[in-house]
């Protein structure tokens, strides 16, 4: 379960932010998690609530966007979406020659703080 570590990661950055600027209690967090980003969201949220206390994120919540995942097919052209990462195959022309366009991000959008 790599999402204890993503947690811990999202810990220690939001903390950093607060007392950069001088708050002393977390909110709120707002991520983005790509489909592709290989990320359980549902394990993402209890290892986050578990992981959280006796934090400065005890009493803050968690809000996640997913975003699909944008594969573009380089034989036919054609960009396909998907809310998993299944395959690399074209669903147009079953092509493996594609790109991953979008889709792979873990980003931290939003602190709320006071």
């Amino acid at each position: 379960m790599h999402e204890a570590s993503i947690v811990q990661e999202i810990i220690d950055i939001t903390t950093e932010q607060a007392k950069q600027n001088n708050a002393h209690k977390i909110l709120e967090v707002e991520i983005t998690v790509g489909a592709g980003a290989m990320i359980e969201t549902d394990l993402l949220a209890s290892a986050f609530d578990i992981m959280k206390g006796e934090t400065m994120l005890e009493e803050a919540v968690l809000k996640i966007n997913k975003v699909n995942l944008k594969l573009h097919c380089l034989n036919c052209g054609k960009i396909s979406e998907s809310d998993k990462m299944v395959s690399m195959e074209c669903p147009y022309c079953h092509s493996f020659e594609t790109i991953i366009e979008s889709g792979r991000e873990m980003l931290i959008n939003k602190i709320i703080a006071e």
